[in-house]
Order: C-alpha cells, then structure tokens, then sequence
C-alpha cells in the first residue's frame, strides 16, 4: 500500500508533539522526530507517494540507531 509522505510526516510529528507532554512517552517522541528527519533528509518531494514497506524498514533503521542510512540502501537489502 502507498501512502502521501506529507500526511506521513505531518501524523508523525503530531503524535510526537502530543507524546512531549509525557514522561513516559518522551523517547517515543524523540524516535518519531528522529523518524521524520530521515524522512525529510531521504525524500525531498513530500508530495509523492511511498510504500508502507519502505516506511516500516526506515522506522526499523531509526529505531536501531541508524538514521544514516539512504533510501539506496533500502534498495539493495530488498
């Protein structure tokens, strides 16, 4: 399934913003930004249209530390 990578972005950084208000939840938060700044930083056109695929391996990579890492490498380990 494809979803528009603005609306990714925006939901993303409104979860985070409602998350800061938590203790609890405040890494939470900080992955999500850290999710859309790959995001923003990979993809520059937020108006086109990515995978739900590409979209778990990225917030897998972000997760795991890797924030570094380019939609070209996601290319090669499919």
């Amino acid at each position: 399934m494809k979803v528009n990578l603005g609306t990714v972005v925006a939901s993303h950084l409104n979860d985070a913003m409602l998350e800061m208000n938590f203790e609890s939840m405040r890494e939470t938060a900080q992955q999500r930004i850290r999710f859309v700044k790959a995001l923003t930083f990979f993809n520059e056109n937020l108006e086109r249209d990515i995978t739900d695929d590409y979209l778990n391996w990225l917030w897998k990579e972000v997760v795991n530390g890797n924030c570094g890492t380019s939609f070209k490498n996601y290319k090669n380990n499919k």
